[in-house]
């Protein structure tokens, strides 16, 4: 069974440079807000910390996931961790875009494509029934 996600709800991503116990990071933060989903519920909260292991060049970066928190309380923090599953994060400019995919988990992965006028966001999502859910998303900007 496939379920692909349609419709406008609220959505924010907030992506920037951070420290977690002391040590460089780029700090990822979604909030999607919508219709409940099976093993998604109504919204995700996800806070993700990513820190740089490799760079092929001056336009392609690998990360790893060192710390994730979805749907945890506002209040949890995250902890840098070296341990853990192997989830991780590439980064690449191409032709003027930033593309970012993040596999989160084995079942679990977003794609993010940034363009001078737009932002895009694709995932999918695998559940323990064998059913898979699909987004494709563009994020506006906030009207001021």
């Amino acid at each position: 069974m496939s379920t692909l996600l349609r419709g406008r709800y609220p959505t924010t991503l907030t992506i920037g440079p951070s420290t977690l116990d002391g040590r460089d990071i780029v700090l990822i933060e979604i909030e999607s807000n919508r219709d409940a989903l099976p093993g998604l519920g109504d919204k995700t909260h996800a806070r993700i910390a990513l820190q740089e292991v490799q760079r092929f060049c001056d336009k392609t970066v690998i990360y790893r996931i060192v710390s994730m928190l979805i749907n945890e309380p506002a209040a949890k923090s995250l902890e840098y961790s070296e341990t853990g599953p192997p989830a991780s994060a590439i980064c690449t400019v191409h032709d003027g875009d930033t593309l970012l995919q993040i596999q989160y988990m084995e079942n679990f992965h977003d794609a993010f494509r940034f363009s001078d006028i737009e932002v895009q966001k694709s995932g999918m999502f695998f559940g323990a029934d064998g059913g898979v859910i699909q987004w494709w998303e563009e994020l506006e900007q906030p009207r001021r």
